[in-house]
């Protein structure tokens, strides 16, 4: 199953077209990189969620931490 996850924008190279490379942070301090090609209008201080290393929507802060509390909790009762 693939499971797109919510992250902060913290940068965004708009310099690199096609592609848009980001630095992004997750609910729980991870950081990784990510493509925002895909969403142009998202920058840094959105949250989006991402997918196989793109970003592929802006979402606001309340459903970011909504949806990690949700995908939280499914960890949980899979692990059991």
């Amino acid at each position: 199953m693939c499971v797109g996850v919510p992250a902060l924008v913290l940068s965004a190279d708009d310099s690199a077209a096609p592609s848009r490379p980001a630095r992004l942070r997750r609910i729980d301090g991870f950081e990784f990189d990510a493509d925002l090609a895909l969403i142009p209008e998202a920058a840094a201080g959105d949250f989006v969620i991402t997918h196989s290393g793109f970003g592929v929507a802006v979402i606001d802060e309340s459903l970011a931490f909504e949806f990690e509390a949700l995908l939280s909790e499914y960890g949980r009762r899979t692990m059991t």
